[in-house]
């Protein structure tokens, strides 16, 4: 959105600067950093570090994930989360936190 502080990295291809990692540095009116959330089933899965959620890919193979109602284990195609993060990595949501709904 208009006011929003952004750093990002990638290539020009044809005049384009076509974006492989975007942080979010600020948004105006918040205090806090940014911060990510999907809900909805798990699509694609092929391990913790690669599963979709609501088409987006996440990565929830990090060490300091917390999950709640469940575990790692328990990730599996068409099951429901919600998945939180505050990190976007080549397109990538890095999951912090994933509750089982």
């Amino acid at each position: 959105g208009n006011g929003v502080k952004v750093e990002v990295s990638g290539a020009m291809e044809n005049g384009v600067l076509v974006v492989t990692q975007l942080k979010i540095l600020k948004i105006p009116g918040t205090g806090g950093p940014a911060a990510f959330t999907l809900i909805g089933a798990v699509g694609n899965y092929v391990s913790a570090s690669s599963f979709r959620v609501m088409g987006h890919p996440v990565d929830a193979s990090g060490n300091s994930v917390v999950f709640t109602n469940g575990n790692a284990s328990m990730l599996a195609n068409g099951v429901k989360l919600t998945v939180a993060g505050s990190q976007v990595v080549n397109g990538v949501l890095i999951a912090s936190q994933v509750t089982f709904n």
